[in-house]
Parts: C-alpha cells; sequence; structure tokens
C-alpha cells in the first residue's frame, strides 16, 4: 500500500492543471543511487512506494511527488563525502559577478562551504550566505566568511535592511515550495535589485538521462525557459537575463558516462570492466572533441530585477508587497 498523497499540486500555483508524466519504483531510485553514487536514500523515501514525475500545464514547471521526498541536512551530510560534490568554482560564479556593481551588499542562498561568497569578497562585496548543511557550515566559518544557519523563509521575516542583489546557485531545484522560496527572497531584495538564479536545465540532455542525482532526495523540481518566464506573471520581477551554459569538458565526461550506465553493460563484478572502461574511453573523447558538439550546458542562468508592484498579481503571500 503505498502512501502517496491522492493528487500532484503544482508547487508554483496550486490552481493549475497538472499531468503525470513518468512514473518511478521507489526501489528503482534506491538502486540507481546506490548504483552510481553509492548512498543509500532508503530511509529518505521511506514509506512511498512511488514517485511521479508531473509537469504544471501552464507553467511548464516539472515537480517529483509526493513532495515529502526532499532531502534534508543529514542527506546533504552524506553527498558532502564526495570531495566533487560542491565544487569551489562554476560557470554561473563568474556570469553572477559581471551583473552586480561595485561593493554591493549579496545574499547567498544555500551557499554551501562559502566559494562564491570567498570570490564576492574578493570583488570588494558585502557578502551574506544561508545554508542548512552544518559541516559547510563549520568550513565557511573556519574561512572568515559570514555564513549563517537557516532558510530564506525565516531570515526574511528577520531582515530589516534589504540587500542589493539575491542569488541562489543550484538550490531552487531542490525546494518543493518554490512560491514562498521566491517570495522571501524578494522580501530581501530592494526594488531595482537583482535576483540572480541558477539551475539544472530541465529541458537539456542530462534531465532527459534520469540520473540519480536529478530525481528524490536530491531534485524535486525540474526548471526550463518557459517556467522562468511565466513567474513574471506570479511575482514582481521582469525578466532581466535568461543564459545556457556552454557544455563543459567536465559535463561532457559526465554524460559519456551517465550513457553507458544506463546501457545492459554488467554494473558488478568482472564484466563491469567492461563498463568502466568503455565510459572512460567515451569521456575521453567526447572531452577531446567538445568544441564540436553543440548542445546546451547542464545550467541555466536566470537574472530578475524587482519592481515596484505586481502587473498581475498572484494571491497573498506571507511577504506583500
Amino acid at each position: 500500500m503505498s502512501n502517496r498523497l491522492d493528487s500532484p499540486v503544482s508547487p508554483i500555483a496550486a490552481e493549475e492543471s497538472v499531468v503525470v508524466e513518468k512514473r518511478f519504483s521507489t526501489t528503482d531510485v534506491v538502486s540507481r543511487y546506490k548504483k552510481y553514487l553509492g548512498v543509500d536514500v532508503s530511509e529518505d523515501l521511506m514509506g512511498v512506494d512511488e514517485i511521479l514525475l508531473c509537469r504544471g500545464r501552464e507553467s511548464n514547471l516539472r515537480f517529483f511527488w509526493p513532495p515529502t521526498l526532499a532531502g534534508d541536512g543529514s542527506f546533504y551530510a552524506k553527498l558532502m563525502r564526495n570531495p566533487h560534490y560542491y565544487l569551489e568554482d562554476k560557470w554561473e560564479y563568474g556570469a553572477a559577478i559581471d551583473e552586480l556593481s561595485a561593493t554591493q551588499r549579496v545574499l547567498e542562498i544555500g551557499c554551501g562551504k562559502g566559494d562564491f561568497l570567498a570570490r564576492l569578497r574578493e570583488a570588494g562585496h558585502d557578502a551574506t550566505g544561508l545554508e542548512i548543511n552544518d559541516e559547510a557550515i563549520r568550513l565557511g566559518v573556519q574561512a572568515g566568511l559570514d555564513v549563517r544557519k537557516g532558510v530564506i523563509e525565516d531570515f526574511a521575516l528577520a531582515c530589516n535592511s534589504p540587500y542589493d542583489a539575491v542569488c541562489a546557485f543550484q538550490v531552487l531545484e531542490h525546494v518543493m515550495t518554490p512560491s514562498t522560496f521566491i517570495e522571501a527572497a524578494l522580501a530581501c531584495l530592494r526594488e531595482g535589485g537583482l535576483l540572480i538564479l541558477a539551475v539544472p536545465n530541465g529541458d537539456g540532455v542530462f534531465a532527459s538521462l534520469d540520473v540519480a542525482l536529478d530525481m528524490p532526495p536530491h531534485h524535486m523540481l525540474r526548471w526550463n525557459a518557459a517556467a522562468f518566464q511565466y513567474l513574471t506573471k506570479r511575482f514582481p520581477v521582469v525578466l532581466h537575463d535568461v543564459r545556457h551554459e556552454p557544455m563543459s569538458r567536465l559535463h561532457l565526461g559526465m554524460l559519456a558516462t551517465a550513457c553507458f550506465n544506463h546501457l545492459s553493460l554488467p554494473q558488478a563484478g568482472p564484466g563491469s570492466f567492461r563498463r568502466k572502461a568503455v565510459a572512460t574511453l567515451a569521456a575521453k573523447y567526447w572531452q577531446r572533441y567538445f568544441g564540436e558538439v553543440h548542445m546546451a550546458g547542464h545550467t541555466l542562468f536566470v537574472v530578475y530585477r524587482k519592481v515596484t508592484r505586481r502587473t498581475n498579481p498572484a494571491s497573498a503571500g506571507a511577504f506583500p508587497w
């Protein structure tokens, strides 16, 4: 008997019509995490037999159901044991720095151990970070950065001095309450300030492979350009910029490995050497010739500017404008 809630509800617009696009057994998702990441998520997904991938018909936002599967701090502590989980440099960091004026106050939501905060500090900005992972917070504070524990919804209620920019990199895909998340982020932002977001491209090739990290308890939402355009109907923002990350050598290698992992090659035992060898050679080949591969990269980079009032207000939230 499944504990799945009765009917999927869009996390961005409760009144929106929803269609179920895919169904995954929880057993299969647990197996993917163990096989490809060496992480046991059985407790995180306990009590649910089936996971649905749904899409809002108007917003085009894809989301997983039920919403109770989002990972907590302990789940991310498991992932942090992989030294490659928190990358010290990301394409979107440079893109965001370019959008900022000199010495602005910047808030980063989900700052990890503070790699972007450090870049902000070097560029002369006054930077504050929010994080829920205790170990990441410890490392950030140890590096002399202003990293605070908490979620944006709580932080916004006590934010009396608005920021010039609020950033969230590879965060918005993890939450199942994006409306309250965005409302809270905007409440911390001055009028005319920038809301800068970066997420995995939900229309990209990685999403089509349904890799473990693009599923619960890690990712709960799959964003795309159309969904971000839809947000301008519900929040006091104008869409300033949308960009796709160029395909990188790192992600081409990951893509090659993911593709071969999905083939019917042995995952364990002596025969698994063939799978690993094929994946490694393919990754190297793709990396060498990546300049000839024309496809959007991993990340979708979005910049909004906060305006003074809604032109098409949605239902009132916790942070009235």
